[in-house]
C-alpha cells in the first residue's frame, strides 16, 4: 500500500530533515532557497544532504590516532593524527591493515596491499619507514604486537628473528579449550589465554626474545580476557556481581575489584581495554562504566545515544568510545576521568546526490539514496519550493513523467499517478511519457495500458515513430517513419540519420524533432527536423530533447573526465554546459527550465531562449457514454500550462452545440473535463460523430493551444450512441 503525506512550505524543511536523516548522519537540504544576484537565470539552489564518510580508530597511544577513512578521503584508507584527533596527517601506504596496536608511542600491525598481511612495526613520526618484521610463513597472523607477530602454525617474529614456540601444556584438568593469542603492550611477552569449561581459565606465558616458556597461569573463569599493558584484565560475571580482576605478567595473583552487584550470571557484558584504564558495558547498567584507579564511574553518553562500543587497541591518553545517536549520526568521544565525555574528532561529510530526479511544470520529484522507500514530491514555482508530498511505501525510484502524470515503480509494478494521487498501475516497464502515451520495449501504450503500436520506439503525444528497415547497402543507416495516432488521415513523414554510426542511446521526440545518439568516430547527438529536414549534430550523447532545448552528456575534458551535462539551444545550436555536473548526473527538463545536482548542491535554472513555441496537444482520453448517468470525462495533456479556456463540442455538422468553460491548467493537464450529451439548453443531443475543440492560451504567453504537429486547433472526436 502506498501511502501520501503533505504538509505545508513552512513545514518543508522539517519534512526534509525526517526524509533525509536515515543514513548514518545525513543532513537535509535546507527549505524554500534565493540565489544571488550573480545567478540570473538559477531559479533554486540549495545544498545536497550530507552523509558522514565514518572513521575507524584501528589503534591508539597517547595522543596519536590511527584510523581508518572510506578511500574517498583517504586513497590508502588509513590516516594518522598527532595530535589527538585535532588535525590529520600523513597516511600509512598500506591497504589491507588486519591486526593492530599501539603502545608507548609505537604500533604493531599486520598488513599489505597485495592480500598477504605482513607484520610491521611503527614510529608514527615515520609511518612510511615501517619496519617490517622477519617473515617466511605460510600461516596467518593470530596475534600483533609492538615489534611482535604471532602465525597460526605457531611462528614467533620480531624485527631481528623468528621461529616457532611452544606453549606451555595445560593441566590435565582443564578439558577441552578454545584459544587465543595475545602480545603485552611491550611485545616482551606473547600468551595463549584457553578458555575452558572447568572452574578456570589459563594463560600460557613465553618470553618473545627467547621463545622459552615461563608458565601457566590460573585466570579466573570469565567472559573475557584482555591482555594489555603488563596484566591480563578479567571480566567475571556471575550469580555475586560483575568484578574486574586484573593478573600481573609474567606471573602474579589476580586482584579483583567488584564493579556492580546483583546476579549478574549470563549477563553479556563486555571489557574495553585503554592501557590501565577500563570501560565496561554491562546491559544491567544505566550507563558505561569507567574503571580507572580502583574507582568505578559512570560515563555520561550524549543525549539521544541509541548504541556504543570502545574503540581502537592500546593506550590513548583516555578511553575512546564510538556513539551513535538516534539521527543515525555517528560520535567519537574520549572518556574523560569524570565520565564526562568530550567529541574528539568528527567524522568528514560528502555530499549525497539524488539517485533519480525530474520535473513538470509544478513539481521536483526527488529520489535519494537513503531512503530506497520513498519519492519526494516538492511543489515548485519561479519563486522557489513550496508543499513537499512524501509517497510512501516500495516506491524506490520515478519511472517517468509528463504534466500532472507520474510513473513510479511501486511493488514491482508501476504505479499510475494523476496530480500527485495513484490512479492505476502499468503493468509493462516505461521508457518513456508523454502525456497519455507511454513508451515501452513491446510498442507504445496508452496510460490505462492498451496498446497502440507495436513497433513504436518513441512518442511526443500522439505522433509515433517506427524503424525503417534499412534499404540494401544503407549498412547501419538509421531511418524512422513517423505517424499521427491520433489522425490516420495525416501523411507519415520519414527521417533517415545517414552514415554508418548505430544509436547508442534511445530515440527522443519532441514537437517537430527527432533524434539520437550515433556513434563512430565518437558518440554525437543526430537531431532532424521533421518539417524542414534540418540536421543538427553535436558530439555528446543525446539524453533528453524538449521543446527547442536538448540535454547532452558532452565528452570528457581535463577538469571533468566523466564529462559534464549540458543544454543545447536548438534555435541558435548554441552548447551551454551545467558546471559543476557529471555526464552522469540526474537531471529533470520541463520547459525552460531544468534541475539537476552538481557535487554540493541541487540547482533549478532557466535555459534562456527556448520554450516559445505554441503549447499543443499531447493527446486525449475519454471514458464514459455522454450521458446525464454516464458523462464523458475527458483528460486533456498539454506541453505548457493553460489559462482558463473553453471546451466546445460541435455537431456533425460543425454547429456548436455546447460550450463548456474550462479551468486553468498549472501542470498542463485538464483531467475531469464533463459532458452530459446535451446542449446549451439542456437537451440531449442526437447520436453521431462530435468533435470538441480545446480553446485555451499558453501562461507564458506564447499562445493559443495547437495541435500535436503545431499545424491546427487542439480538437478529437466523440462518438455519441
Amino acid at each position: 500500500m502506498t501511502l501520501v503525506r503533505t504538509v505545508k512550505a513552512g513545514l518543508a524543511a522539517a519534512l526534509a530533515g525526517a526524509l533525509l536523516s536515515g543514513c548514518t548522519g545525513s543532513t537535509p537540504p535546507p527549505g524554500p532557497s534565493s540565489t544571488s544576484p550573480a545567478e540570473p537565470n538559477v531559479l533554486a539552489r540549495e545544498p545536497l544532504p550530507t552523509v558522514a564518510e565514518d572513521f575507524t580508530v584501528m589503534a591508539a597511544t597517547g595522543d596519536v590516532v590511527w584510523a581508518s577513512f572510506p578511500t574517498t578521503i583517504a586513497p590508502w584508507g588509513n590516516r594518522l593524527s598527532l595530535d589527538g584527533g585535532a588535525t590529520w596527517s600523513a597516511e600509512v601506504p598500506r591497504r589491507e591493515i588486519g591486526f593492530a596496536v599501539g603502545h608507548r608511542g609505537r604500533f604493531g600491525y599486520a598488513g599489505g596491499d597485495d592480500g598477504a598481511g605482513v607484520p610491521y612495526a611503527m614510529d608514527p613520526a615515520a609511518p612510511t619507514q615501517a619496519t617490517p618484521l622477519t617473515w617466511d610463513d605460510d600461516g596467518h597472523i593470530v596475534a600483533m604486537g609492538v615489534g611482535g607477530g604471532l602465525t597460526s602454525t605457531g611462528l614467533l617474529m620480531t624485527a631481528t628473528a623468528m621461529g616457532h614456540v611452544d606453549f606451555p601444556a595445560l593441566p590435565s584438568t582443564a578439558g577441552r579449550a578454545s584459544h587465543s593469542y595475545a602480545f603485552t603492550g611491550d611485545a616482551a611477552l606473547v600468551l595463549r589465554i584457553s578458555a575452558t569449561g572447568g572452574g578456570h581459565d589459563y594463560a600460557g606465558v613465553v618470553d618473545t626474545a627467547t621463545r622459552k616458556p615461563l608458565g601457566t597461569l590460573e585466570l579466573p573463569r570469565a567472559r573475557q580476557h584482555v591482555v594489555a599493558g603488563s596484566a591480563i584484565h578479567s571480566l567475571v560475571a556471575g550469580a555475586e556481581g560483575l568484578r574486574l580482576c586484573r593478573q600481573p605478567l609474567p606471573s602474579g595473583a589476580p586482584a579483583c575489584q567488584l564493579i556492580a552487584g546483583g546476579d549478574h550470571s549470563g549477563v553479556p557484558a563486555t571489557l574495553y581495554q585503554f592501557g590501565e584504564r577500563s570501560v565496561i558495558d554491562d546491559p544491567a547498567a544505566a550507563t558505561p562504566l569507567l574503571v580507572e584507579d580502583g574507582r568505578v564511574t559512570p560515563v555520561a553518553l550524549p543525549a539521544g545515544t541509541v548504541r556504543w562500543a570502545g574503540e581502537g587497541n592500546g593506550d590513548p591518553r583516555r578511553p575512546l568510545i564510538r556513539s551513535v545517536d538516534d539521527k543515525g549520526a555517528p560520535h567519537h568521544l574520549r572518556v574523560e576521568e569524570d565520565g564526562g565525555t568530550t567529541e574528539w574528532a568528527q567524522a568528514p561529510r560528502r555530499a549525497i546526490g539524488p539517485v533519480s530526479l525530474d520535473l513538470t511544470a509544478t513539481t521536483v520529484l526527488i529520489t535519494w539514496p537513503d531512503r530506497p522507500g520513498q519519492v519526494e514530491a516538492r511543489r515548485f514555482a519561479r519563486s522557489g519550493f513550496g508543499q513537499v508530498t512524501v509517497l510512501e511505501g516500495d516506491v524506490p525510484g520515478v519511472a517517468a513523467t509528463s504534466g500532472s502524470r507520474w510513473l513510479i515503480l511501486a511493488n514491482e509494478r508501476y504505479a499510475v499517478y494523476d496530480d500527485g494521487r495513484q490512479v492505476d498501475h502499468l503493468a509493462r516497464r516505461p521508457l518513456a511519457l508523454s502525456g497519455p502515451y507511454v513508451t515501452c520495449d513491446d510498442g507504445v501504450h496508452l496510460i490505462t495500458g492498451r496498446r497502440l503500436d507495436a513497433d513504436g520506439v518513441a512518442s511526443f503525444g500522439s505522433l509515433v515513430a517506427r524503424r525503417v528497415p534499412p534499404s540494401k547497402g544503407d549498412g547501419r543507416r538509421l531511418s524512422l517513419r513517423v505517424r499521427n495516432l491520433a489522425d490516420p488521415r495525416e501523411a507519415s513523414r520519414t527521417v533517415g540519420f545517414g552514415g554508418d554510426g548505430y544509436e547508442q542511446q534511445p530515440i527522443r521526440m519532441w514537437g517537430d524533432w527527432v533524434g539520437t545518439t550515433l556513434s563512430g568516430p565518437g558518440d554525437h547527438a543526430a537531431l532532424r527536423e521533421l518539417r524542414t529536414a534540418r540536421v543538427l549534430e553535436r558530439p555528446g550523447r543525446l539524453l533528453a530533447l524538449g521543446d527547442g532545448v536538448a540535454v547532452l552528456g558532452v565528452p570528457a575534458d581535463l577538469d571533468q573526465p566523466l564529462g559534464r551535462l549540458a543544454v543545447w539551444n536548438l534555435t541558435t545550436d548554441e552548447i551551454t554546459p551545467l558546471p559543476g555536473t557529471s555526464g552522469g548526473s540526474p537531471f529533470g527538463l520541463d520547459g525552460d527550465r531544468i534541475v539537476y545536482a552538481t557535487d554540493t548542491d541541487l540547482v533549478v535554472r532557466t535555459i534562456p531562449g527556448v520554450a516559445t513555441t505554441q503549447p499543443r496537444l499531447l493527446g486525449a482520453v475519454g471514458a464514459g457514454r455522454a450521458t446525464a448517468d454516464e458523462p464523458l470525462i475527458l483528460a486533456i495533456d498539454a506541453t505548457k500550462p493553460l489559462i482558463n479556456g473553453t471546451l466546445t463540442i460541435s455537431d456533425p455538422s460543425g454547429r456548436v452545440v455546447r460550450t463548456l468553460p474550462t479551468p486553468a491548467a498549472p501542470a498542463g493537464a485538464l483531467h475531469d473535463l464533463r459532458w452530459d450529451g446535451r446542449d446549451d439548453a439542456g437537451t440531449p443531443v442526437p447520436r453521431g460523430r462530435y468533435r470538441w475543440t480545446l480553446l485555451a492560451t499558453a501562461v507564458d504567453g506564447t499562445g493559443q493551444l495547437v495541435n500535436v504537429t503545431g499545424t491546427g486547433a487542439a480538437e478529437g472526436t466523440i462518438d455519441l450512441g
